[in-house]
């Protein structure tokens, strides 16, 4: 081999080796990426729990509210219901 060539190589070993000293630790990285994405997963299934939960919940305050405006009305009835009671005897 030729001193260039024999250059050239020992040019290519050394930038190899800057690059693996960047290259270490994509390992670790891919794991970490791996944790944050399964952590962003179970996040997004709690929205959608939480989310059902808080529709559901909406859903039956609407309809205590009804009740509430039905249980009125009806107390309102009796009142009358009762002076009309009273005002006979």
């Amino acid at each position: 081999m030729t001193d260039d060539v024999l250059a050239e190589l020992r040019a290519m070993r050394t930038e190899l080796q800057s690059i693996r000293a960047h290259t270490d630790g994509l390992p670790r990285l891919n794991r970490a990426i791996s944790l944050l994405q399964q952590d962003v997963r179970a996040l997004k299934d709690e929205m959608r729990v939480n989310t059902a939960m808080t529709m559901r919940l909406d859903g039956s305050h609407a309809n205590l509210l009804d009740e509430l405006h039905a249980i009125r009305k009806l107390i309102g009835f009796a009142d009358r219901v009762r002076k009309l009671e009273d005002a006979q005897t």
